[in-house]
């Protein structure tokens, strides 16, 4: 097997996600979004380095966990490798992470005693807020990736400096935060990150309903206003309720947009996307049927991802 052998960039969260409030009514869409970097769509298998730098080991061990992980479609996305053995492989992971922390002096308000009690000396009857000595604790953690395949071409790159501050008083702040749960948590923010970067998602969204009646009278008014009453129970027949309308109130924004959403949530994405196209002519700019374009679009990305991924 040649490396890469399969055929061979997500502003996924990479991006957005367009979930709504679960308290909304909303109807649940399931589908696959994409990876944030289309470049590594090919890569079946990784050989992860030891990283360097203080905290490199520490994240080349998080990545490799979260990478070993991944699933879309109940398929495993990655087979990883530590280091560069174990056979060939598509590409390989560099990196290095160091954390660093830096101290400040500031001045905060805090209660302190101005009375105690004349026959209990322990016992504070007055308190009075004075200013205290305290410090600003800045924990970043420097870090670079390199994902490179094994012709040299390189697939991912993300230099980094993600961070963590915390202001307290020594003399009154108990239990404050160690140094070293601060630097474990910026080390899987930046593993967790690149689990989207470099793979597609599969998911169910909750996607709020439009429910504006603006433009409905009477009958109609009230046939919307059931519709969106029962999505959560039965989005099917809501959905059915603004097919009907449409034949007598197709310009009415609402409708054209959750027409649009039923259609995505059938797995109709030509025909939802036409709804969302029709409810911003209606509406132009409207952040709704924007956002789902942006949803279909990543979604038609996913599914040229998963192509050149599997091959098939």
């Amino acid at each position: 097997m040649r490396i890469g052998g399969w055929a061979g960039w997500i502003a996924a969260l990479a991006a957005w996600s367009f979930a709504a409030p679960l308290q909304a009514e909303s109807l649940f869409i399931t589908g696959t979004y994409p990876a944030g970097a289309d470049a590594a769509a090919g890569v079946n298998s990784i050989a992860v380095e030891n990283f360097g730098g203080v905290d490199g080991p520490a994240l080349s061990i998080r990545i490799e966990d979260q990478l070993r992980g991944v699933e879309v479609d109940g398929r495993p996305w990655f087979v990883i490798l530590p280091g560069r053995g174990g056979g060939e492989v598509d590409a390989v992971l560099r990196g290095t992470a160091t954390a660093q922390t830096r101290f400040e002096d500031i001045t905060l308000k805090r209660k302190r005693c101005a009375k105690y009690d004349e026959q209990n000396s322990k016992k504070c009857v007055e308190h009075k807020e004075v200013d205290a000595r305290c410090l600003r604790r800045t924990i970043s953690l420097n870090y670079s990736l390199r994902l490179v395949s094994w012709r040299g071409e390189q697939l991912y790159a993300r230099d980094g400096a993600p961070s963590q501050q915390l202001s307290y008083c020594p003399r009154d702040d108990d239990n404050v935060k160690s140094e070293e749960s601060t630097v474990a948590e910026l080390l899987d923010g930046v593993a967790g990150d690149l689990r989207f970067q470099l793979a597609p998602l599969h998911e169910r969204r909750a996607i709020r309903v439009m429910e504006s009646r603006k433009g409905l009278k009477g009958e109609a008014a009230k046939a919307f206003q059931q519709a969106v009453k029962i999505t959560p129970a039965d989005p099917e027949a809501a959905c059915g309720e603004w097919e009907s309308l449409a034949e007598t109130d197709p310009a009415q924004l609402s409708i054209a947009f959750n027409r649009g959403l039923c259609a995505e949530m059938r797995g109709d994405l030509d025909l939802a996307a036409e709804h969302y196209r029709y409810a911003l002519q209606l509406s132009p700019g409207h952040d709704y049927p924007e956002q789902g374009l942006a949803r279909i679009a990543g979604r038609h990305r996913a599914e040229q991802q998963l192509q050149e991924h599997w091959g098939e």
